[in-house]
């Protein structure tokens, strides 16, 4: 048993997070171990597959902001009569959406961190305008 559960543990150490000990027999101070230790890699691996699909999302909404910069900012070189004020508005309100949205991932990606300060919120004015 204790071959096992080193060879999973340096299995681990390397990053492979999918391999599992389930070790067969009684349930003994070994069996606990192992099952405690095969706990441990499932949580590790759901939270590692987590922090990857948040990192994917995060990449995806970035895109959008940034795509319509580049846009914006293609259409005016091309177009020598674009109204530089409309365009700097434009720019200016997509800047903030980006900037507004970077924010919010920020703070979703310390969520499980408890990093901020819980409190009620009136979300009574969101959903009237919604």
């Amino acid at each position: 048993p204790l071959t096992r559960i080193t060879a999973a543990t340096r299995m681990a150490s390397k990053g492979s997070l999918s391999h599992r000990i389930r070790l067969p027999g009684r349930k003994d101070e070994l069996r606990e171990l192992a099952d405690a230790f095969d706990t441990m890699l499932e949580r590790l691996e759901a939270h590692v597959a987590e922090q990857q699909r948040f990192a994917a999302n995060a990449s995806h909404e970035l895109r959008t902001p940034l795509a319509i910069t580049q846009t914006l900012l293609d259409v005016a070189r091309q177009d020598r009569s674009t109204d530089t004020g409309e365009l700097i508005e434009r720019l200016h309100a997509v800047n903030t959406r980006a900037i507004d949205l970077t924010e919010a991932l920020l703070l979703l990606s310390r969520a499980d961190q408890k990093s901020f300060t819980q409190e009620p919120v009136d979300l009574s004015l969101l959903v009237e305008e919604a």
